[in-house]
């Protein structure tokens, strides 16, 4: 057993990422929620975590949200939970972040910055807009769980607005509500926790959500806080003066500056994206191309993204060179695999084709097999069919796939270092290793 004690900032970190128990694992989403709640019990029951962070009870969730539930083999998109700590009489409300496996994550909840929508919750003058993507996964929240009834679980559960509701009708007295999470989860835990605040002594309409929901802590016996960690800005430069003047005093905000995903979405953030990793990493068109395409869709949004609280200092984060080789690219193919990372790398070959005169008039037809013919390069599985497809290539094309292995080469370090930067070194900045170690060991092997 470790003879470590986690400080305050630590025990909610490590509750923080205890919510990504269920990441990476595909099965039957009818087991989700029971999985992920023997993961989560096991993890806090352990002596070892006992010694890390204390006592903590598991008072509501897990509950996940599945975009494809009928699918063999599904993934999570979305999880949440509240712990309680009986000793500090404090509450975490803890937000998992993008689930890697989740095009669902990625595509609607990360990326549709394209559209900014009011900010729902409040109808006060001047709180700005959110991206639709978090306006969605804040729908998607409160609506946990889908069946109220979840199988296998000890008790009924309601959503958590009611939940909180139901804690405050007990008679408690002051108490501490902190929301916290992750990338993903860092941008929709400071969202739902100004969500929560403004419901407090008042109810509101949602779209997505239902009528009349809130009220639910009149007497406001809850302290609502934040300790959001590496999310991107949930919405525009209004929203993000909104937050600051209504959560500031209440939020602790974790961003490491060579961390990728806190660059978005704010314009001159992202320009500074290319260069992060300079000179380890140096940039080019590949990473160029993705950094503008990021830019282009939240722009198209007419919303002046904001990170907020942005003159929080970061942590002074150092690029990773032992990471920065063939066998890491492989890797990452390996866990993202080809189909994905050949249709990313078909998306920015056709933003790059102006750079390379030699795709000129072909880009169209090729884009996929050429993109096919580099992820075979850079994995270092390149077939008999993929060689002869390179060999039948004009003598142009084959010099120019050179130039092209190296763009991507150059990309792919790129995003290794990014994973890096963003999952691993947060773990290593605030000491939760010996907690991650515990939850290895309960994580579900298959659901």
């Amino acid at each position: 057993m470790s003879d470590l004690t986690y400080n305050r900032l630590q025990q909610i970190f490590a509750i923080n990422w205890l919510s990504n128990t269920l990441s990476d694992l595909k099965g039957d989403a009818s087991k989700f929620d029971q999985s992920g709640y023997q993961s989560v019990t096991n993890i806090l029951n352990d002596s070892e975590t006992k010694s890390l962070i204390g006592e903590w009870e598991l008072v509501w969730g897990p509950h996940t949200y599945c975009n494809k539930p009928k699918d063999t083999k599904a993934v999570v998109d979305n999880t949440m939970l509240l712990v309680k700590s009986a000793a500090t009489n404090t509450y975490i409300l803890a937000i998992a972040g993008t689930n890697p496996i989740s095009s669902y994550g990625w595509l609607t909840e990360d990326f549709q910055t394209n559209v900014a929508v009011d900010w729902p919750f409040s109808s006060d003058a001047n709180t700005g807009k959110i991206s639709q993507g978090t306006n969605i996964g804040l729908q998607k929240l409160l609506n946990m769980p889908f069946e109220v009834t979840a199988s296998g679980f000890p008790k009924p559960e309601v959503h958590i607005v009611d939940f909180l509701k139901a804690i405050n009708k007990e008679g408690i007295s002051q108490t501490e509500l902190i929301v916290t999470g992750h990338s993903l989860g860092g941008a929709l835990s400071a969202s739902l926790a100004l969500a929560l605040k403004n419901m407090q002594k008042a109810e509101v309409s949602v779209a997505g959500v239902g009528d009349n929901i809130g009220n639910w802590d009149p007497d406001e016996k809850f302290v609502v806080s934040a300790l959001p960690s590496a999310g991107a800005t949930p919405g525009d430069t209004v929203f993000a003066a909104y937050y600051d003047k209504e959560l500031a005093a209440r939020t602790i905000r974790i961003w490491n500056h060579i961390d990728v995903v806190p660059h978005g979405w704010q314009e001159d953030m992202l320009k500074a994206v290319p260069s992060l990793y300079s000179p380890a990493i140096p940039s080019n068109f590949a990473i160029e191309a993705l950094a503008e395409i990021a830019l282009k869709n939240s722009k198209k949004s007419g919303a002046t993204y904001y990170q907020i609280m942005e003159e929080i200092g970061p942590l002074d984060g150092k690029v990773n060179t032992g990471i920065i080789n063939k066998d890491e690219i492989e890797s990452l193919i390996d866990s993202l695999g080809e189909d994905e990372v050949t249709r990313f790398i078909e998306l920015i070959l056709k933003v790059i084709a102006p750079e390379y005169k030699w795709l000129d008039g072909i880009i169209d037809l090729w884009a996929h097999k050429l993109a096919e013919v580099i992820v075979a390069n850079l994995s270092g599985n390149i077939s008999s069919e993929i060689q002869r497809l390179i060999d039948g290539l004009p003598d142009l094309a084959r010099e120019g796939l050179k130039d092209l292995y190296k763009e991507f080469n150059g990309l792919m370090l790129f995003m290794v270092q990014l994973g890096y930067q963003h999952v691993q070194a947060y773990i290593e900045f605030m000491g939760i290793s010996c907690f991650t170690d515990v939850m290895k060991k309960y994580k579900p092997a298959s659901i």
